[in-house]
């Protein structure tokens, strides 16, 4: 018996990678007073800071036109599970540098798998998070969509925060 290998030619992602330069060609190509690519991105820049900056700094909640959803600050409040008299478990990040410490200085509660967590109290126990909300979007095949910030995004939501300049709505 023989088996017959069959080709794949389905294709399993959907790759949608658009960049500045497509937004300029795109501009070019519909538009007739257009300016030069240095200038282009000199104002997406200066636009896209603004509204960074609008959301980080002030907590505002930026509705993306063309009904495709809103970037906002939400805040979490984490918390410990106790069963009877004991704590079972935490809904909290690990702090592994201050873990890996006190591995170095008692090896045994490594073994035992002991970690430490952040209690978060610089900001009364509550985490921050920079959120895109889907629901309000009109397009299709919106679970296939993620929404991830910056690195500089997030650096400044948590210099914000441990400077207590921040306050955002509870989810």
């Amino acid at each position: 018996m023989m088996l017959m290998k069959q080709e794949d030619k389905r294709v399993h992602t959907l790759y949608i990678n658009y960049g500045n330069a497509d937004y300029y060609k795109f501009y070019r190509a519909n538009y007739d007073n257009t300016v030069y690519l240095p200038t282009y991105r000199r104002v997406i820049k200066f636009i896209n800071t603004r509204i960074m900056n609008a959301i980080t700094d002030e907590s505002y909640e930026f509705k993306i036109p063309k009904r495709l959803g809103i970037v906002a600050v939400r805040k979490h409040k984490k918390k410990i599970l106790i069963k009877g008299n004991s704590p079972i478990g935490y809904n909290l990040a690990p702090d592994w540098k201050a873990t890996k410490e006190m591995w170095e200085q008692n090896p045994e509660l490594k073994e035992l798998g002991k970690v430490i967590k952040f209690e978060n109290q610089h900001s009364g126990g509550y985490t921050y998070h920079i959120k895109y909300f889907k629901r309000s979007a009109n397009y299709k095949n919106k679970s296939l969509y993620r929404f991830k910030p910056t690195r500089t995004m997030a650096r400044r939501l948590a210099s914000n925060i441990k400077n207590n300049n921040l306050d955002a709505f509870i989810i």
